[in-house]
């Protein structure tokens, strides 16, 4: 099993790439390297400005910190293109590995993480994805890990919705893979925890949107419900962007299912860009949904008065008016990853690791960040998600440098 460290390494002169209106970032001599591999070129740039600006912006605020601390190390940022495809995110790692990087946040997408990840394992070098959600991807105690949108915070808002407005009988849709499963399980605990129940949960495909034919199902099964439990009947939507498709075709659906009350959740990954509140409720009203609690471009860091500075930072940074809000996950997560280099231990990834050698949990290694009290705070979690039964979150590793 490999044992992946972060030390600090001389390296005068490095660059730190800028996009948007990124400023000139300041190269510290004896600093230590960290890189940030993401689609500069290519089709997949929607998120890049953000993104960058948020990787920047990490790497200055954790500097700044360690202005102040006379043995502080320095971090010096490295970017690198990986050309919105999995060629050009081999190039990119190959490259990190040049530069003597301990770890990179990205690539974004699985396939890219796919490529580079034998070649990460091999050189020891973390590396952190942004969007990846592959299945194939959960390997135990490899080199990969996946920042995860709040679907802990989400979610229940969602749920305690939904009771508010006297929904307690819900009908789930939900995509059958590792972070669907999770949000069902979540979403039933909060419920239940109201004096509600999940009624029906029914899984479709992840890959693509729900078929009409899983639609007619879960229609069909919907309306039965419907006709035990009332007024008091909702659906939850635990899905991406194919939220708004799926909604248009449930607008073909008979009447006696399109007066039903609905809370929808776009949970599991934030696309502000390509689905809006607006847009949703739009489709909503079109089936006449009664009552309908979003949690699909109010993401709920950005609600809390430092992830609305943070969110602000990012847009003057990067050019954006409206940046992607899972760049503040990207920030979280580069942020307690420069944390993690100065982990009494050596490396928190080494903790990780050891955890995860003995630990009876599932097949997936997942980092998901959160702050004590002040979410830009010292204080930063690891979890490991459980799959092989009932999905659950275990803290296994406290960076407390």
């Amino acid at each position: 099993m490999h044992r992946f460290f972060i030390a600090v390494s001389i390296s005068a002169g490095l660059l730190a790439g800028c996009g948007g209106h990124s400023s000139s970032p300041t190269i510290y001599p004896n600093a230590t390297p960290v890189g940030a591999m993401l689609d500069q070129t290519g089709t997949l740039t929607d998120f890049t400005p953000e993104f960058t600006a948020a990787c920047q912006l990490a790497v200055e605020d954790e500097n700044a910190r360690l202005a102040a601390i006379p043995s502080g190390t320095r971090f010096n940022l490295i970017l690198r293109d990986s050309k919105s495809n999995d060629a050009g995110a081999e190039e990119a790692i190959n490259g990190f590995i040049g530069d003597h990087v301990s770890f990179v946040m990205g690539p974004r997408i699985s396939s890219q993480c796919k490529r580079v990840l034998p070649i990460a394992q091999t050189h020891d070098i973390a590396v952190v994805s942004t969007r990846s959600v592959s299945d194939d991807l959960s390997i135990p105690n490899d080199a990969l890990f996946r920042l995860i949108s709040p679907d802990r915070e989400v979610i229940p808002l969602v749920a305690n919705d939904a009771l508010g407005r006297g929904l307690k009988s819900i009908c789930v849709l939900y995509r059958n893979d590792i972070f669907g499963n999770n949000a069902l399980q979540i979403m039933t605990d909060k419920i239940r925890a109201g004096g509600g129940n999940i009624v029906y949960s029914q899984p479709y495909a992840p890959t693509g949107t729900p078929s009409d034919g899983d639609l007619q199902t879960f229609a069909d099964a919907v309306r039965a419900q419907k006709a035990l439990h009332g007024a008091e009947t909702g659906i939850a939507y635990f899905g991406l962007s194919e939220l708004v498709p799926a909604f248009a075709k449930l607008n073909a659906q008979p009447d006696d299912f399109r007066t039903v009350n609905a809370v929808a959740s776009q949970s599991l990954a934030n696309i502000p860009s390509m689905v809006t509140n607006a847009q949703a409720e739009a489709y909503c009203a079109a089936c006449n949904f009664q009552a309908v609690a979003f949690a699909l471009a109010d993401h709920p860091a950005k609600e809390l008065p430092a992830g609305s500075a943070l969110l602000a930072r990012i847009a003057a940074r990067s050019g954006k008016a409206t940046p992607d809000e899972l760049s503040i996950n990207v920030y979280d997560g580069m942020r307690a990853m420069l944390r993690a280099a100065q982990h009494p231990s050596g490396s928190a990834i080494t903790s990780m690791q050891k955890e995860f050698a003995t630990s009876p949990l599932g097949t997936i290694d997942t980092m998901h960040f959160d702050a004590n009290g002040d979410r830009l705070g010292d204080f930063y979690g690891i979890y490991k998600i459980d799959t092989t039964g009932t999905p659950a979150w275990t803290r296994i590793a406290t960076l407390t440098p």
